[in-house]
């Protein structure tokens, strides 16, 4: 379900996970976002300075998404009502950023998969030590 935010034009979706429907207007496609990970599943990343940032890059990516997933659908539609086709127009602005915010999204996760391996680093180098 996707709700408006009132803040800006832009479509949020309205649970903390990923995009759930994107990808699903065809059944056979899928969304990068989908098989991105979401900041809120992976443990111990809070501690990392640059968490709050992931989070916001991941949920301006989500909202650009989503758009683009209601954008097709309002525009699959053989008729639309007037404020129907407001929303497709809103949509359609607030997908145009997706590239650029999955480019950011990629450039943050670099850093994230760095930050979330050292815990398993440390380990498996204590482990070689102490063999």
């Amino acid at each position: 379900m996707k709700v408006r935010n009132n803040d800006s034009k832009f479509w949020k979706a309205s649970s903390p996970t990923p995009s759930s429907s994107a990808g699903t207007t065809t059944g056979a496609t899928s969304s990068p976002l989908e098989r991105a990970p979401a900041p809120v599943l992976m443990p111990g990343l809070e501690r990392w300075s640059g968490y709050k940032q992931f989070v916001q890059v991941h949920a301006r990516w989500a909202i650009c998404e989503e758009a683009d997933v209601h954008a097709a659908y309002l525009d699959a539609q053989p008729q639309l009502s007037d404020h129907e086709a407001g929303e497709l127009h809103e949509a359609i602005d607030a997908a145009t950023g997706v590239t650029d915010a999955a480019y950011a999204y990629g450039q943050l996760a670099e850093s994230t998969l760095r930050f979330a391996l050292l815990e398993p680093r440390a380990q498996h180098a204590r482990q070689q030590s102490a063999r």
